[in-house]
């Protein structure tokens, strides 16, 4: 586990160990995976009321995964996801992590200003 530091004026009232966070060598998809993996019946999301559990959770992001490697996607390339905020996008931004992309998160409705800013340095795949 690495370990993730920071000095701010409000350390002073802070002990030492309560400063320090401890960040796990995984990906995101590593562990909200590991946090759950005995509560797959459990409530992942609840969608406008629509209950998804982890294990339908963990089966979309699987397949989302399989559909990016399909596309050419590789470990380190970047992903950009323009969804509104909808299941499919967290199942899109965890399977990025699961394949060891990484997500570039873009809302659908920006500035257009914002949005060239965003998509220009990027390489984007698909």
């Amino acid at each position: 586990m690495g370990v993730f530091k920071r000095k701010h004026p409000w350390d002073k009232f802070y002990k030492k160990n309560e400063r320090t966070i401890k960040v796990p060598n995984m990906s995101l998809y590593e562990l909200i995976l590991d946090a759950n993996k005995d509560n797959l019946n459990g409530i992942a999301i609840n969608y406008f009321g629509k209950k998804i559990t982890y294990r339908q959770f963990f089966a979309e992001i699987d397949a989302c995964a399989k559909a990016f490697i399909k596309e050419g996607v590789t470990p380190g390339d970047v992903i950009t996801i323009c969804m509104a905020n909808t299941p499919e996008a967290v199942y899109a931004f965890y399977a990025a992590s699961k394949i060891g992309a990484i997500a570039s998160m873009l809302h659908p409705f920006p500035p257009k200003k914002k949005s060239k800013i965003r998509l220009f340095p990027l390489k984007v795949l698909i």
